[in-house]
């Protein structure tokens, strides 16, 4: 019964605020001011917490009038105020209530305004340092952009479909949302074929796979002034690793942050006289579909899991560190495939595999790699 009540409530409120062109908080705001019997705002209060925010600043302005020369210390942890050789000690309370005068001074028509965006930020900053937290905020949101899009729908026919999750992998799974106007109904599932959980699915791997890659890409990502001119790399004792795979210090940049040349990338390291070393076997290997799908989707076929074994390989400080060589002087035999431009790592002691899969330039694959590791 009652939130049989709370939705014709909210029903009525969104009504309301369609015919008034007025955002629901501010009615409410103006309902809870004329008829709840709550306590009315304490500006004290919230200047109170303004002022141990922005303490210098607001001493300054009270220095300026010279009343309390000498006797004004900024830090707040020491009271304040030293003793004055004439009078008895200033309280902090004082010194507070002179500075509240006076910011009202300063700020005649807009210091209640400023104390109250003062409050939202403070509640915004607070938000979001426990999953409690993340996951009120979230909710918060939801019900926000709800009702202002119901607004915009009732005063101007305004139709809406949004998305929204959460963007921290390992924090942020259960949330989630998907909200559409009565037009737009159904608009996910006839032109993406996808219902509202698949949806949302679609939308977090994403945004997922974005900071995957953002991640890897600060991996490999070095000064350029690593690289010692045209077509030279940073010795090692690997040999000429190159960890900076979008420097431009060869022609044309291959391999943006923006479009990751996957499928291509056996040709481009072909091209570049590259050879990537230690792919990790249980990921796809680039330039290569997955078959278990209908439709591959290149690099968006990797799963998060994946992507992070990528990562940590590409951290890895090991003799088996995914790392990429430079080999000029092999670049014919890699572009005649007589060479593997892409080399996966030993296989563990219990894999099927005897030894590391290569794959060469012309897309061709053989088993012919480092053997597999000793138990």
């Amino acid at each position: 019964m009652i939130q049989e009540g709370l939705d014709h409530i909210n029903a009525y409120l969104t009504d309301l605020a369609a015919r008034s062109g007025q955002p629901p908080q501010q009615i409410i705001d103006r309902f809870l001011k004329q008829h709840a019997r709550s306590n009315p705002t304490n500006n004290w209060n919230s200047y109170s917490k303004y002022f141990t925010q922005h303490t210098e600043q607001e001493l300054v302005r009270l220095r300026k009038t010279r009343e309390f020369a000498g006797s004004v210390d900024s830090t707040p942890c020491k009271g304040i105020l030293n003793r004055l050789p004439y009078s008895n000690q200033i309280t902090a309370a004082t010194v507070r209530k002179k500075c509240y005068e006076l910011f009202k001074k300063r700020y005649p028509d807009m210091w209640q305004g400023i104390l109250t965006k003062f409050e939202e930020s403070a509640q915004y900053t607070e938000m979001g340092k426990t999953f409690g937290h993340r996951q009120q905020l979230f909710n918060r949101s939801v019900k926000r952009f709800t009702q202002s899009f119901a607004a915009l729908l009732k005063a101007h026919g305004i139709e809406a479909a949004f998305v929204m999750a959460g963007g921290i992998v390992n924090q942020d799974a259960s949330l989630g949302y998907v909200y559409t106007t009565p037009s737009a109904e159904d608009f996910f599932m006839q032109c993406c074929r996808a219902d509202d959980d698949a949806i949302i699915g679609h939308f977090k791997a994403h945004i997922y796979n974005r900071s995957s890659l953002a991640c890897v890409t600060e991996v490999l990502h070095t000064d350029k002034s690593d690289v010692k001119g045209k077509g030279k790399g940073k010795e090692t004792d690997r040999g000429q690793d190159v960890v900076d795979l979008t420097s431009d210090y060869d022609d044309p940049t291959w391999a943006s942050g923006k479009l990751f040349p996957w499928k291509q990338l056996p040709q481009k390291l072909g091209q570049h006289a590259l050879i990537c070393v230690n792919w990790p076997n249980a990921v796809l290997f680039p330039g290569q579909e997955c078959l278990s799908r209908t439709k591959p989707k290149g690099i968006s076929d990797l799963t998060i899991p994946k992507c992070m074994q990528v990562i940590a390989v590409l951290r890895d400080s090991g003799p088996h560190k995914l790392h990429f060589k430079l080999n000029p002087n092999s670049k014919s035999d890699l572009l005649t495939s007589k060479r593997p431009v892409i080399i996966g790592a030993p296989p563990l002691h219990d894999s099927e595999s005897l030894k590391a899969k290569r794959i060469f330039y012309n897309g061709k694959v053989n088993y012919e790699g480092p053997a597999q590791l000793l138990n």
